[in-house]
């Protein structure tokens, strides 16, 4: 059988590492249908990867690589420099954001043989026909490739509604390695059921890549797959990783009325969504939802202040978001509120009034959170210094303001949302964004107490949650943040654990 090597690389800190590769199940989910492949999938976690890479990549078509822009680069970088010094004629493949938003520049390095460019999943079937049979890749719509020295970037492929594809082949993982224990449930599992976001934010990618166009799995056909997913690995939750799970209220119901129907008893969550979006939803939608199991929503508020929210163009208000907060105590769902501050000056005023505008921004999300716990403990709150993706509209207001924009691949690992990347946003702000989302946040609110209670000797994780969170309750109302002696402790408690 002829093997196809992928290889999901390291992100950020903030990521679960047993989160399941979704990113190299979709590009496989033509191929897991032909016969004749060995379809080979290695995570970053995996103690043994570069033995398993180099055993399976010796007469291999191709191998594939992952990336968003942020240290996924980096780490993909280090694998296929790694391979193609065993290897060098394997082609090394490259997808996602980031090859798909700076192609040239993607493919000038001597690492990357070719890219594909936006939607994968056809693009990877028929460019992995072609290497097989040795055909010349000027037809294959959607990839960028080098010939000769020479960078050619073929005509992009059409968008392409999601129901024309396979399902995702889990069957190709270690489905255990990927079950993760979570607040939704004992034994969750991710699951993406969308492509696109149809929205204009000024600050994301994801318009970029798929050119704003959005397509969603049938409801029914949703169902049937986490029908089968429980039944098959016995979960009890399933994690959607959308962009936009919520564009069509419609889909939402017939998927909530499916797994009424179909006895699919499972808790489902972290759904992302728009504020605005969510309070159009009738009433009766949001019964629906709670009935068939819904735990958690992921919005991304993005600030607390009006004028930025219009700067990147989201499209919402301030008052959508407590509106959301107090809809959803209502029903007792979860939110998971995502916040930014460090956006670029956008004129010669903004930048002379920017370090006294920039504490007025955080004392605005301090005082959004601090509301929003007295209203409500059980949400999540999550805080980013701005990061300037290539290609997006802030991106190029970045530039304006002193970006120094990476000129080769590799220089692209730093710019992530853990990162500070932005010359104008003083380093204490970074410092404190992590404070607030290592330390302030789990602790202030009750995400941490819900993941201890259940934990063997439970009652000692209490009492250590207790007092740190009584510490930081006067921390937070002072606002004294500085000298923060538990951040560090807990880092190398961390660090430590790994």
């Amino acid at each position: 059988m002829k093997k196809i090597v992928l290889y999901n690389p390291e992100t950020s800190q903030l990521e679960n590492k047993k989160n399941a590769p979704l990113a190299l199940l979709a590009i496989a989910k033509m191929i897991a249908t032909k016969k004749g492949y060995e379809i080979i999938i290695i995570n970053h976690n995996d103690k043994n990867k570069i033995d398993k890479i180099l055993s399976n990549a010796k007469d291999a078509i191709c191998l594939g690589i992952t990336s968003m822009t942020g240290h996924q680069i980096e780490d993909g970088l280090k694998i296929a420099r790694i391979v193609k010094k065993n290897f060098p004629n394997i082609p090394v493949i490259w997808g996602g954001w980031h090859p798909t938003i700076l192609s040239v520049q993607t493919l000038k390095n001597p690492y990357v043989d070719v890219v594909i460019r936006g939607q994968g999943e056809r693009t990877f079937a028929e460019l992995v026909d072609a290497l097989e049979k040795k055909k010349p890749l000027k037809d294959v719509l959607g990839v960028g490739y080098k010939k000769n020295s020479k960078i050619i970037i073929n005509k992009e492929r059409p968008f392409e509604d999601v129901n024309n594809f396979p399902p995702l082949p889990y069957h190709l993982l270690n489905v255990e390695n990927h079950i993760v224990h979570t607040q939704l449930g004992s034994r969750t599992i991710h699951y993406t059921s969308s492509q696109g976001c149809p929205h204009r934010c000024a600050f994301c990618a994801e318009s970029q890549v798929y050119k704003r166009f959005w397509s969603g799995l049938k409801a029914e056909r949703i169902v049937k797959e986490i029908k089968n997913l429980a039944e098959k690995y016995k979960i009890n939750a399933v994690i959607f990783t959308d962009t936009n799970f919520f564009v069509s209220e419609k889909r939402v119901i017939e998927f909530c009325e499916g797994l009424l129907k179909e006895g699919v008893k499972i808790k489902w969550g972290e759904a992302n969504g728009r504020t605005k979006q969510l309070l159009m939803y009738k009433r009766a939608t949001w019964d629906l939802m709670k009935k068939a199991g819904l735990f958690s929503i992921l919005v991304g508020a993005e600030s607390a202040q009006q004028e930025k929210l219009d700067l990147i163009k989201k499209d919402t208000t301030v008052k959508d978001s407590y509106d959301l907060a107090k809809l959803c105590k209502e029903y007792q769902i979860k939110i998971m509120f995502s916040l930014m501050i460090g956006f670029p000056p956008k004129d010669e005023e903004e930048k002379r009034n920017y370090k006294k505008d920039l504490k007025k921004e955080l004392d605005s999300i301090i005082k959004f959170v601090d509301y929003l716990i007295k209203l409500n403990k059980n949400n999540i709150y999550l805080l980013f210094v701005y990061t300037p993706y290539p290609g997006t509209e802030l991106y190029y207001l970045s530039l304006k303001n002193g970006l120094k924009a990476p000129q080769r691949l590799e220089d692209w690992s730093r710019f992530e949302q853990t990162m500070k990347t932005t010359p104008w946003v003083p380093e204490r702000y970074a410092n404190l964004t992590e404070q607030f989302n290592l330390l302030y946040f789990p602790f202030l609110t009750d995400s941490i107490y819900e993941l201890i209670k259940d934990y063997k000797f439970a009652w000692i994780y209490k009492i250590l949650w207790y007092i740190l969170h009584l510490d930081l309750l006067i921390r937070w109302r002072l606002r004294f943040f500085y000298l923060p002696i538990e951040y560090f402790i807990l880092k190398r408690v961390l660090k430590m654990r790994g």
